[in-house]
């Protein structure tokens, strides 16, 4: 018989919430033209997601603030583009949304006024893996459907 930790056994599948990500996030795909025809119009992205391109992105590579502050937000625009799908949380959580990979912004609506949204911030490959991870840290539950905890080279299965 083996012996679990107290965060073996609170992680473990028997305690794991589970959770419908459709429950978790709204979607949609309605703002992409909005966001192409009046950029900083209608978004803005938070001082922490500003900070994080200039120290990790490619405007860390430039010496005056100023372009480097313009090099950052281009950046943030481009992630953007990649998916235009977009993903409003139950939670909003700019350092958990840059840890997992996505980008957090304010997308200015005149009906419900600014809206929190994360998007995907990559092409070509399944990235829902990182709106598992936002969801799991951020509430504590996951999609029954989610393969993240299934990938034995980052969270190995302990038979019992």
């Amino acid at each position: 018989m083996t012996t679990q930790t107290k965060t073996e056994e609170k992680y473990s599948p028997d305690n794991v919430r589970t959770r419908e990500r459709a429950a978790f996030y709204d979607k949609t795909n309605l703002l992409w033209s909005r966001i192409k025809t009046h950029g900083t119009e209608v978004v803005t992205f938070p001082d922490e997601a500003l900070q994080h391109e200039l120290e990790h992105g490619y405007a860390s590579e430039f010496d005056d603030k100023d372009e480097a502050r313009i090099q950052a937000a281009n950046e943030l625009f481009e992630n953007l583009a990649y998916w235009t799908l977009y993903f409003a949380p139950e939670f909003e959580e700019v350092e958990t949304a840059l840890k997992c990979g996505l980008t957090p912004f304010r997308f200015y609506d005149e009906d419900a006024g600014d809206v929190f949204f994360l998007a995907l911030s990559g092409s070509g490959m399944d990235l829902s893996p990182k709106l598992d991870a936002y969801q799991a840290l951020t509430s504590g539950t996951i999609d029954p459907g989610s393969k993240l905890f299934r990938q034995p080279d980052y969270f190995p299965v302990r038979r019992r």
